[in-house]
């Protein structure tokens, strides 16, 4: 088994346009203004359960949660709309989709209108809602797609009709890409960006700093969390105290598991596995945030929406929701 097709992509295969200047020069942009939203009392995002879930939870059963697999969650920072990867059930494509919140119930997902007819995967919607992060095999030159993936971002636009609608794709540029699979995004809120990476042989957790002249060359984490075997889908809490990844470790519960570590005076402490029941005897990955820094979104493979037994090879992920006060120290 390949680490990184159990960490970031549910298929069984193993498998990005030149945007010229343009793009260069956009890569080069701040980030985004980041700050951390604070609705009103009364706008209660649709994420928000009105009964503790102190145990995971399958997030829109039937609309998100669907018999086919999902991935990779990230909101909008009122909740209002959701974004994950979807796969057909003989995994034959990666769909980047979204769900909006409308008339007290989630909409059926829709493919996003960006970068169509190639595999984008692992959204990151930043704090201000400007940006969306995403890996993808888009080309850098010619045509084809790549064998691996690139990381990319898309910016909010106002469209014609008034609605919100995303830009063309932008390349986050050679400093944070490299020949390799770079994927799975998250940002703090200064700015920095975590993502994974097989660059030197073996899957791993790298950051990146933003500074006025751009993203620095990404530095591989300690050892605290990125294990010999390999550590991916990196989560970091947007005050970057604390990171969740998964990692697929011997004498796990089985597959892959979701891991803790905090962030004390600046270093990474020795990461810990979740307990279950976060996770199980079947792989559990991809954690990711709501914007309030309530609850923890991940997707597993234990029976949900499709029993145990009902399907051959690797069963179908959900996607989970718990409390976070369930999963810190």
């Amino acid at each position: 088994m390949v680490f990184r097709r159990r960490l970031t992509l549910p298929l069984s295969f193993t498998g990005r346009h030149l945007l010229g200047l343009f793009c260069v020069l956009s890569a080069c942009a701040p980030p985004v203004d980041q700050e951390m939203p604070s609705p009103a009392a009364e706008q209660v995002s649709p994420y928000v359960s009105s009964e503790p879930l102190t145990e995971p939870r399958i997030f829109g059963p039937q609309i998100l949660s669907a018999p086919t697999p999902e991935f990779a969650t990230t909101f909008s920072p009122d909740g209002s709309e959701v974004y994950f990867n979807t796969t057909p059930a003989d995994r034959s494509r990666i769909d980047l989709v979204s769900s909006r919140f409308e008339t007290g119930g989630w909409k059926t997902p829709q493919p996003v209108p960006f970068a169509k007819g190639f595999r984008n995967l692992d959204p990151f919607i930043t704090a201000d809602g400007k940006r969306l992060y995403f890996s993808s095999d888009l080309p850098t030159q010619g045509k084809e797609p790549r064998p691996d993936t690139d990381i990319w971002f898309v910016e909010r636009t106002e469209l014609d009709s008034g609605e919100r609608g995303w830009s063309s794709p932008v390349h986050t540029g050679p400093a944070i890409n490299n020949d390799g699979w770079d994927i799975y995004t998250s940002l703090t809120l200064d700015g920095t960006l975590y993502f994974s990476s097989d660059r030197e042989g073996t899957t791993w957790i790298y950051r990146s700093r933003w500074t006025e002249a751009g993203f620095e060359d990404p530095q591989r984490l300690s050892s605290a969390v990125n294990f010999p075997e390999g550590s991916g889908n990196p989560c970091i809490a947007s005050d970057e105290s604390f990171l969740l990844f998964s990692a697929d470790l011997p004498g796990g519960l089985g597959g892959s598991d979701l891991y803790l570590s905090l962030v004390q005076d600046g270093e990474f402490t020795p990461a810990t596995r979740l307990p279950t029941p976060i996770n199980s005897a079947f792989g559990d990955f991809a954690p990711a945030l709501s914007p309030d820094g309530k609850y923890l979104f991940f997707t597993s493979e234990r029976p949900g929406i499709v029993p145990a037994g009902a399907t051959e090879g690797r069963p179908p992920g959900d996607l989970y929701q718990v409390e976070l006060a369930a999963v810190l120290p």
